[in-house]
């Protein structure tokens, strides 16, 4: 190969696709027309690697307000020919150097759920300022499905024209709930409500459910819809939540929690399987907390490891999907047997893909939550531990 000397098998294959990218640029750029496509077998050998260096993401839900097809395949062929070329060599080396050196991958690990049945009812050494984070489990069944009323801190945001929910939210006090910025920011003129006490969205004859008006949101001032970082929201009630055992707060982060190997616990109505139905139902499902570098690595928007803001989660062939957006991740607090808000949904590649899942990190925007919540001047507290 001119230029290279004893190049590894690795290197020289990245090399050939990159000579190969450079042909396909030269035959489009020299096309007189400008539909012409470049000759097929070229450009199909560099789109092949370009989709290995540059898979699709997904545009969180919802979906009709995004286009998920976000690269077309003139848009993939350009990000290969104007920016894959050179990055295919620095992957070629970090693959050499992955072979070389084995490295702990969220692929690897192995799945260790334990019984639930305890979890949020009795009390734990310590307390909360506040009631919160219980759960209700009075019988026990198998599945993924929720018991009713399992978790009083859920809650569905709605738009009020159609009652259509088409995002999650957890309870903060009877005046405030929170969610993502990329749930309320396309929807800011519509009227939205929000469905607390429900288990089965499709029985509006529930008699735990209700419903209350969203007054407004408040998105994060630094939201970039973008790359979603600040993704995240507060919803003012225009009506006080009556809270009961069926509806009640999730209890707060008072400081980071250490999550990497933990597992937490994610809830939502939304899709069941990448391009399926919604859930009418209550879901819920418990993934492993990676180091933030795993997402990093996984997409091509940017997050930062130093200061991260997110959290990344993965289980095999298990995952929130699009109508979970701006729903709980939720941590069991050993200390006091209650459910703590540690993420958000934020947004992720194919449901249940082999990429990790990327989330807002609730603690970290602890000041701003409740910073906001004092702002509206509306009573009421959040609950943490003591």
């Amino acid at each position: 190969m001119k230029g290279v000397k004893n190049a590894s098998p690795i290197f020289e294959f990245f090399i050939v696709m990159d000579h190969t990218c450079d042909e396909s640029i030269e035959q489009h750029e020299s096309s007189e027309v400008v539909h012409e496509r470049p000759s097929d077998a070229v450009h199909n050998r560099c789109n092949t690697i370009c989709n290995l260096v540059f898979p699709v993401e997904l545009a969180p839900y919802p979906p009709y307000f995004m286009d998920t097809r976000r690269h077309n395949e003139a848009t993939s062929f350009r990000a290969c020919s104007e920016i894959g070329r050179m990055k295919l060599l620095i992957l070629s080396g970090l693959i050499a150097l992955a072979v070389a050196v084995p490295q702990f991958s969220y692929l690897s690990y192995t799945s260790d759920e334990r019984s639930s049945k305890e979890e949020g009812v009795a009390p734990g050494p310590k307390s909360t300022n506040c009631s919160c984070g219980w759960t209700n489990k009075k019988r026990i069944v198998g599945g993924r499905q929720t018991l009713k009323n399992e978790y009083p801190l859920i809650a569905a945001l709605t738009l009020k024209e159609d009652g259509s929910a088409f995002c999650g939210a957890s309870i903060l006090t009877p005046r405030h709930a929170l969610t993502a910025s990329h749930c309320t920011v396309p929807t800011k003129e519509e009227e939205k409500q929000l469905v607390v006490g429900a288990h089965d969205l499709t029985n509006k004859n529930d008699p735990d459910r209700v419903t209350v008006d969203v007054a407004y949101t408040i998105e994060h001032e630094n939201y970039d819809e973008d790359t979603f970082h600040n993704d995240v929201a507060l919803l003012v009630l225009a009506q006080e939540i009556k809270f009961n055992q069926f509806i009640g707060p999730v209890c707060l982060p008072t400081s980071k929690i250490p999550l990497e190997k933990e597992w937490i616990k994610v809830l939502g109505w939304g899709r069941i399987k990448n391009k399926g139905q919604t859930s009418d139902v209550l879901m819920k499902v418990n993934l492993k907390v990676f180091p933030i570098t795993s997402c990093a690595k996984s997409y091509i928007r940017p997050i930062d490891t130093k200061n991260p803001t997110q959290i990344c989660t993965y289980r095999n062939n298990k995952d929130s999907c699009q109508g979970d957006s701006g729903g709980p991740l939720i941590w069991l607090d050993p200390e006091t047997n209650r459910y703590t808000q540690v993420a958000l949904v934020s947004y992720g590649k194919a449901c249940a893909s082999k990429a990790p899942a990327v989330n807002t990190d609730v603690a970290h925007f602890m000041p701003w939550i409740q910073a906001k919540i004092a702002a509206t001047g509306l009573p009421g507290q959040t609950c943490s531990k003591v």
